[in-house]
């Protein structure tokens, strides 16, 4: 046998290894294990243990090596030199690496990345690094490679990498109405039930975009993760269809967040352009909009990937039990430019989305809908109504065509543009196709009441074990953007869809 014995004197209850040793140590509360292999160890298993030489600490979180190691085991927390960590989902190293009392980490002159190839295609290098959750890290003084290329610095980052989030780096674009530009956009907070982000595009013909978004839960949701970054639409795209927010997934893609949760939000922003089906040329400023979002209101579970569909001709195809329902209530002072309306406006929105049913083979439908309430101060009421039905083919489980239709009805007067029916009858048609190395996506959007296609898109991306890279072409304003994601370890998520 490799290990020795230990030199235990049981007056104090101290040990001490002669030489190379393993030993188990068992968490009283929980029963969890730590499982520790040393050159040498010497202390208490009822207090300290102090590890010189090699050392290599294996806990349910992951595995932890380093060069020297000093354990609490009342708190099962300490400090391991020159170490690295493999982590569930990630990799840390650090010349510390703390484990702290509520079993995160925090690492000094520390690098972190979810790649799993040994020449990793990106890392985060810092100061400090806290590790929360496995997951989800808090850096200062930062640094972004892609490969061994530093891309960017930045004073501080907040991300969380269990289901992938936008590379933390200006990424550049062309349109026609803004020539190049450059947009950043990341998280100042990311800490359970709360989150903060901003959102910068800087570009040669408009004056610079900002905005900022805050959430916060009310109350606790069964996850500890904040809340989902939902607002940008409400800026970029505010008559987005339910469907497009909730697009059919695709297997290994990631699933829509939903948690049951109540959030407080408050959003500002400078002259943001808006998605307009009719018009290329919106601005909208808010200063400031506040509301409360109720997301997933009927608590529907997401069914296992593998699960059976419902039949549409069942009981279920009209019972709203398994449907994703969010509704939010805001008041906010805007200004849209080039029309110069500007005016307060309390705001209600509420949208629903079915569930999948299988009509027959491969061939599924779903049905939803949003609809839209809003008083402004100049006395003008505005009620939106947009329901929505589609049709997916699942070719494969990660390849997907489909058609979907939907109408908008009015009524009512509103002063602005931007939250105003733009497209009466829609029709959109979209194939998607999600693999491990390639993911395309094709959609066009046809206004069926004056016969013409007004947009396109157009993707491709590269997929890698810890990010993907590509390009979107969109023919409404002749606009090609790169696609530049962080993905969890090991290449087993992405998104469908838009």
């Amino acid at each position: 046998d490799q290990y020795k014995e230990l030199i235990w004197q049981p007056s104090d209850n101290y040990f001490v290894s002669p030489g190379h040793i393993r030993f188990t140590l068992v968490d009283a509360d929980t029963r969890q294990r730590t499982i520790v292999i040393a050159d040498d160890a010497q202390g208490s298993p009822t207090g300290d243990i102090i590890i010189r030489g090699k050392v290599r600490l294996e806990r349910d979180s992951g595995i932890l090596t380093g060069r020297a190691l000093t354990y609490r085991v009342p708190s099962r927390s300490g400090i391991i030199l020159d170490a690295q960590g493999k982590l569930e989902q990630a990799f840390l190293t650090g010349k510390k690496i703390e484990i702290l009392e509520n079993q995160d980490m925090k690492a000094t002159h520390a690098t972190f990345t979810t790649c799993i190839d040994p020449q990793s295609h990106y890392h985060i290098s810092a100061r400090e690094i806290s590790v929360q959750g496995g997951t989800k890290i808090v850096a200062r003084d930062v640094g972004f490679y892609i490969g061994s290329t530093k891309i960017i610095s930045v004073p501080r980052i907040s991300k969380n990498f269990s289901k992938g989030d936008e590379a933390p780096v200006p990424l550049p674009s062309y349109s026609k109405d803004n020539l190049v530009q450059f947009r950043l956009r990341s998280d100042v907070i990311n800490d359970p039930y709360t989150g903060l982000n901003y959102d910068l595009t800087l570009g040669l013909m408009r004056t610079p975009q900002l905005a900022l978004t805050y959430e916060t839960d009310l109350g606790h949701p069964k996850d500890d993760a904040p809340p989902p970054h939902s607002r940008k639409w409400s800026i970029v795209e505010p008559l987005r269809a339910a469907f497009e927010s909730s697009p059919p997934l695709l297997k290994g893609a990631i699933p829509e967040d939903e948690t049951k949760r109540t959030s407080f939000y408050s959003l500002a922003n400078t002259g943001n352009y808006v998605y307009n089906r009719q018009r290329t040329d919106l601005l909208v400023t808010r200063f400031p909009e506040v509301g409360i979002s109720f997301r997933n209101i009927l608590n529907r579970v997401l069914p296992p990937e593998n699960s059976q569909y419902k039949s549409v001709f069942g009981t279920g195809f009209f019972s709203p039990a398994e449907w994703f329902v969010n509704a939010e209530l805001g008041l906010g002072h805007f200004l849209e430019r080039p029309t110069k309306e500007e005016h307060s406006r309390l705001g209600f929105r509420t949208n629903a989305v079915s569930p999948m049913f299988r009509v027959a083979g491969p061939i599924f439908v779903r049905y939803g809908g949003t609809m839209w309430h809003n008083l402004y101060t100049n006395g003008n009421r505005y009620t939106l109504l947009s329901p929505e039905v589609e049709t997916d083919i699942l070719l494969r489980p990660n390849t997907l065509i489909g058609a979907g239709y939907r109408y908008e009805r009015e009524f009512g007067t509103t002063p602005f543009l931007w939250d105003k029916l733009d497209v009466r009858h829609e029709l959109r048609l979209r194939y998607n196709f999600l693999g491990k190395n390639w993911a395309y996506d094709t959609e066009v959007k046809y206004d069926m009441e004056h016969y013409r296609a007004y947009d396109s898109l157009y993707g491709i991306r590269r997929r890698l074990d810890c990010l993907e890279y590509g390009f979107q072409y969109r023919t409404r304003n002749s606009s090609i953007s790169i696609v530049l994601n962080l993905l969890p370890a090991g290449n087993t998520v992405g998104k469908a869809g838009k």
